[in-house]
């Protein structure tokens, strides 16, 4: 009876339970879910709300597919949440890549200690391109898969044998069929994973280091190989050509002096943007400062406490590393040149910013006295300058959505009145033809922002998507006259002799076709 009842095979479920105790660790699940709760509680208003993004509404009811920017993968990736887009289901998919990303990335910077843990997670959730990329929310869970599969590529490639390399590789490749800009982060989360190996000695030496080094390199070149060539087997089967957007139609074709100039490019982005960017608080430079200055503060003090000054190698390694990793992390200007880089493209500038938990996490306790006390002391200055980011993060995400939300009402008052004057012209009918000419003004004191993504201001009123949106919010689907027609209207004296919207008689019909005058 007990043999028989031994010899009772697993269910389904026992053997996904023993898969998950065998390759998730507790830690990884306290991970997972501080990520996943954390983003909710930084993201929850867009979460609950839908507010106006160009893009956004165009994609509202229709799946993505860019083959043309050579995002191959893209489209498939959209099916996951319906082809809709969401803000429920959007965050919640997101929320899921985001906290499967943060498990990866812990793992990878090797951070143990709990309070350093959730410091990173909070940064790494709340950092502003994850609100500029759920700005975009009919695409925002496809890029976080994107940035969790970067993730996942860069945590195989760094186990350094040769399936997982390839392996790594492979996963690489689909992240870039999603969105090529977070190739970036799996080079700098690689630069930093060596970085911590460089400072706990684990190179045997000088030519060990380099050996690693060429290993990884060799892991994201498969990746980035492999996206070229499934990308111009899709171009060819589809009869697609890439477009010249932000010169993807170019990429990979560089001459020498270019590559200089981009890779100059991207030292020099790299302080501009914790130093001068407008998306953060004036103060937040000062922020960066003293995390900066307890950085150096704590790498000098595991230096001396591992005796590393005593090697050479080690020196020569973590300085190589160090000057490697603001171009690891600014890769994308050497991959878009001198194409705008926008800020949803930025998500690896968030790992000088989280070095704080990861050197905290490398400082030996056990010296006691007062130079015990001053290690302590140095761990909360590093602990305090990770919460402030994280803090920082919290604040600039939630003041763009509340301009969101304020420019959205703003938007929704300007166009009812808009729409009701239109259709109480004389002789309005559903199949008279309208025209809104020029620049809209709707007179809102709402700040621009500088994010990405985030409408504010009358960005919002003279969007290229405006007719969708008068059409799913408003229900106000008009016959919209073709260029030809505007062309016309805007050369004769009539058109030239009306005043600015919303000022008396700047709606009038011309030939037939109600205009709208909002500018010269």
């Amino acid at each position: 009876m007990n043999n028989s009842s031994s010899e009772k095979s697993h269910t389904p479920l026992d053997c996904i339970s023993d898969i998950c105790r065998k390759y998730i660790s507790r830690f990884d699940a306290i991970v997972f879910s501080s990520a996943f709760v954390l983003t909710f509680l930084v993201h929850m208003y867009t979460f609950t709300h839908k507010f106006l993004n160009h893009d956004d509404i165009g994609g509202l009811y229709s799946g993505v597919d860019l083959l043309s920017s050579g995002r191959w993968f893209l489209h498939f990736a959209t099916g996951i949440n319906g082809n809709f887009s969401s803000s429920w289901l959007g965050a919640l998919f997101g929320a899921f890549y985001l906290a499967v990303a943060a498990v990866l990335i812990l793992r990878m910077l090797r951070i143990r200690r709990f309070v350093p843990t959730v410091l990173t997670a909070a940064c790494l959730v709340a950092f502003p391109t994850v609100t500029s990329t759920y700005a975009y929310m009919f695409c925002a869970d496809q890029y976080l898969l994107a940035l969790a599969l970067s993730a996942a590529a860069a945590y195989m490639i760094s186990r350094e044998k040769v399936p997982l390399i390839i392996l790594g590789g492979v996963v690489m490749s689909f992240s870039m069929g999603i969105y090529q800009a977070y190739f970036p982060l799996a080079a700098s989360l690689l630069v930093i994973y060596m970085l911590i190996d460089a400072i706990n000695s684990r190179f045997a030496s000088f030519k060990d280091f380099i050996v690693t080094g060429l290993k990884y390199c060799t892991g994201l070149a498969i990746g980035m190989i492999l996206y070229f060539v499934i990308l111009k087997i899709c171009l060819k089967i589809n009869n697609v050509e890439l477009v010249d957007y932000q010169g993807i139609n170019s990429m990979g074709m560089v001459s020498l002096g270019d590559l200089i100039e981009r890779i100059k490019a991207a030292y020099i982005s790299f302080p501009e943007f914790y130093f001068s960017s407008p998306v953060f608080h004036s103060f937040f430079k000062y922020i960066v400062i003293a995390s900066f200055a307890f950085d150096i503060m704590a790498l000098a003090l595991i230096i001396k406490q591992r005796r590393l000054y005593k090697s050479g190698a080690a020196i020569a390694e973590t300085v190589i590393l160090l000057v490697l990793l603001p171009l690891a992390c600014d890769l994308v200007y050497v991959m878009a040149g001198m194409f705008t880089v926008h800020l949803v493209m930025l998500f690896p500038r968030v790992l000088p910013l989280i070095l704080p938990a990861v050197l905290a996490s490398n400082i030996d306790f056990s010296i006691s006295g007062a130079k015990g006390a001053g290690t302590i002391a140095l761990t909360c200055a590093l602990l305090l300058s990770q919460f402030a980011c994280a803090y920082e993060f919290l604040l600039i995400d939630n003041r763009a959505y509340f301009d969101m939300d304020l420019t959205y009402e703003n938007t929704y008052a300007f166009m009812t009145k808009l729409t009701a004057k239109i259709e109480l012209q004389e002789g309005f009918t559903e199949d008279t033809p309208v025209a809104l000419i020029g620049k809209a003004d709707m007179g809102s004191v709402i700040p621009q922002s500088s994010m990405t993504g985030v409408f504010t201001g009358n960005s919002a009123a003279n969007m290229y998507t405006r007719p969708q949106f008068l059409s799913y919010f408003l229900a106000s689907s008009y016959v919209y006259a073709d260029d030809d027609t505007v062309e016309q209207i805007t050369q004769s004296e009539e058109f030239k002799s009306m005043p600015c919207y919303p000022n008396e008689g700047s709606i009038k019909t011309i030939d037939g076709v109600i205009v709208v005058k909002f500018s010269d």
